[in-house]
């Protein structure tokens, strides 16, 4: 089963930034993307279940300052991405 990756727009605004400074981060995240998109919990770049205020959201390493934070709704079998720059932000 192939999840749909839906942006929320703090997420589409990072991204669209990676897009205009650095093309070699953008192939990265799509990679990780194609890879949230056919399993969510396991995979590449390290996924983690978040904790306290962000608990129920997972987070995947796009290097070594940055991450995807995203959330996984397996009832209509779509995965919502909050952000792509820094760590976790609230």
């Amino acid at each position: 089963m192939s999840y749909k990756i839906a942006f929320l727009p703090r997420a589409r605004k990072d991204f669209d930034e990676w897009k205009r400074t650095d093309s070699k981060t953008v192939e990265r995240i799509k990679e990780i993307l194609r890879d949230i998109a056919e399993h969510p919990f396991t995979g590449i770049a390290k996924p983690e279940p978040l904790k306290n205020n962000l608990a129920g959201k997972w987070s995947r390493r796009i290097n070594r300052t940055d991450r995807i934070i995203y959330s996984v709704d397996g009832k209509i079998v779509i995965v919502y991405i909050f952000s792509m720059k820094g760590h976790y932000h609230k």
